[in-house]
């Protein structure tokens, strides 16, 4: 027995496909921004202090966002 799957099915099957997986993205990026803090609030705690000139300078900003946050 030979099965034919016409234009239309396949159609019909790519866009349940996508919608699927646009689905389980927009979950994902929901349960990430859930877990993770913001780039604002992260970027205080980096490793960049190692590396930037005026050191000093960029400290107490960042600890004021670390504590707002």
């Amino acid at each position: 027995m030979v099965l034919m799957v016409t234009k239309e099915d396949w159609v019909v099957a790519c866009q349940d496909v996508k919608d699927k997986c646009i689905f389980i993205a927009k979950g994902l990026k929901t349960e990430l921004d859930k877990r993770f803090i913001l780039q604002g609030a992260m970027n205080p705690i980096g490793i960049q202090y190692w590396v930037q000139p005026k050191v000093t300078m960029i400290i107490p900003k960042h600890l004021q966002i670390q504590k707002s946050h």
